[in-house]
C-alpha cells in the first residue's frame, strides 16, 4: 500500500521493485528463501527467486484453487508477475492465471468499496507499467473512501503529493515564461505546429518528478517542445527544400556502431516508446499522410488483420518490459537516477498513448491527467 500511496523518489522505487515479491505475500518468507541475483560485475542484488512461487502450486503442479479466495492476493500476484525476467515461466503462468480469474469477476467482492476498482484498474494496465505519481494520486483517492485505512499514513501521502505538486507548479511558471518569450507557439509561420507546453511538461514530470531535479526538468521540457515542433515540420508540413536542411548530415558507420552499442535498458525503453506511440497514433497519422508504422509493416509482412497486428505489438511491449526488468538491476555506468528516468520514459509512453494520441489530441484523457497531476491538489475529506 505504501508503494502506491507515496511514489516520488527514484532511489526508493528501485527498492520497491526488488522487494515487491515479498510485499505481495509475507508468508513467502516462511516457505521459500530469497536468493541473490548477481550482476555482471558480481555485485549482489537481493531479489526473490521466481521459483519461490512454486509454493502456490499443488501436487499436480497447478496453482492451488484456494488462491481464488484471496482477491487482494490475486491482485498482488498479478502485479508481481509483471516484474518477471525473460525465462521466468512460472510468473508467465501466474500472469495468465490471475488475469483470467480477475476478468471473470462480475460482481463487487466482499465489503471493500475499492476492490472492484482495483481489479478493473489492474487489468487495464499493471502497476509496474503506470506513470508512478499519477498512480499515487489515483490510489490515494481510492483509499480516502475506505474506512479501515491508516489515516496518519493517508494524511502523509496527501501532504507529500501536494508539496511535490507545488514544486512542479513553480517549475511550470518558469517554463511558461520561457516558451512565451521564445515565441514559437505563436509564430505565424508555425501556425500548423502543435502548441503543447502542458503536455511536454507532463512528460517531463512523469520521467523525473523528484523535486530535487529542477534543472533536468527544465532542459528536458525545452527539448520536448522543440522536438514536437520539428516533428510537425518534418513529418507533414515541411517542403522538400526545407527538409533537406535537416538531413545534411550523412549516416556514417561510426554513427551506426554507436547506436548498436546503446545500453539495453535504453534500447528497451525507446522501443516501448516507439511501439506505444504506434498503437496510439498510427491511424490518425496515416490519414494525414505519414509513413506506415510498425502495425502496418507487420500486417504487410504477415498478411494478418490490424487487430492481430496490434496484439502482436502489445506482446512485443511485454517482452521488452521483461528485458528492462533485468537490465535495470544489472551493474551500469549510469547513475540509478538516470536508469529510473529511462524506465519512467517507457511508463510515460504507455500513459500518454494508452487511449490514443494523448500528446497530439490532449482534449481527451490527457487533459484530466494533467489537471490532476499539475493543477488540482488532493483535498482531504
Amino acid at each position: 500500500m505504501v508503494q502506491s500511496l507515496i511514489i516520488s523518489s527514484a532511489e526508493t522505487e528501485r527498492e520497491v521493485m526488488k522487494t515487491h515479491h515479498l510485499n505481495f505475500c509475507t508468508r513467502l518468507i516462511l516457505v521459500g528463501p530469497s536468493i541473490l541475483r548477481v550482476g555482471h560485475n558480481t555485485t549482489p542484488r537481493l531479489c526473490v527467486d521466481a521459483d519461490v512461487f512454486n509454493c502456490f502450486k499443488d501436487d499436480s503442479r497447478q496453482f492451488k484453487s484456494s488462491l481464488h479466495e484471496d482477491i487482494k492476493g490475486m491482485l498482488s500476484f498479478n502485479d508481481a508477475s509483471h516484474l518477471a525476467f525473460e525465462g521466468e515461466d512460472i510468473l508467465d503462468e501466474a500472469k495468465y492465471l490471475t488475469t483470467t480469474y480477475l476478468k471473470e469477476i462480475k460482481t463487487p467482492i466482499g465489503t471493500s468499496l475499492s476492490l472492484p476498482k482495483l481489479v478493473s484498474h489492474s487489468l487495464e494496465l499493471p502497476l509496474h507499467w503506470r506513470m508512478q505519481r499519477l498512480e499515487a494520486r489515483w490510489y490515494t483517492e481510492v483509499c480516502m473512501k475506505e474506512g479501515d485505512i491508516d489515516h496518519d499514513l493517508l494524511k502523509f501521502a496527501i501532504l507529500n503529493f501536494n508539496m511535490v505538486q507545488e514544486t512542479h507548479q513553480n517549475d511550470l511558471k518558469d517554463m511558461s515564461r520561457w516558451w512565451k518569450d521564445l515565441g514559437l507557439g505563436s509564430h505565424p509561420k508555425l501556425s500548423f505546429a502543435r502548441d503543447r507546453l502542458m503536455e511536454c511538461f507532463f512528460w517531463t514530470t512523469g520521467v523525473i518528478g523528484d523535486p530535487r531535479f529542477y534543472y533536468y526538468r527544465k532542459w528536458y521540457k525545452k527539448l520536448n517542445t522543440m522536438v514536437t515542433t520539428i516533428d510537425d515540420v518534418y513529418d507533414v508540413y515541411g517542403t522538400l527544400d526545407e527538409l533537406t536542411l535537416l538531413r545534411e548530415q550523412d549516416i556514417t558507420k561510426e554513427a551506426l556502431e554507436c547506436l548498436g552499442s546503446c545500453p539495453n535498458v535504453i534500447r528497451s525503453s525507446s522501443m516501448i516508446l516507439r511501439l506505444s506511440d504506434d498503437l496510439g497514433t498510427s491511424k490518425a497519422e496515416l490519414e494525414r499522410g505519414d509513413v506506415p508504422k510498425s502495425i502496418q509493416c507487420y500486417m504487410h509482412e504477415t498478411g494478418v488483420s490490424e487487430e492481430v497486428a496490434c496484439e502482436y505489438i502489445r506482446h512485443m511491449i511485454g517482452n521488452l518490459w521483461k528485458k528492462m526488468n533485468k537490465d535495470r538491476l544489472d551493474d551500469s555506468v549510469f547513475s540509478q537516477t538516470y536508469i529510473e528516468a529511462v524506465v519512467n520514459l517507457a511508463r510515460m509512453a504507455q500513459c500518454m498513448y494508452q487511449y490514443g494520441d494523448g500528446h497530439g489530441v490532449p482534449d481527451r484523457e490527457t487533459k484530466g491527467r494533467v489537471l490532476s497531476l499539475l493543477v488540482e491538489p488532493i483535498m482531504e475529506i
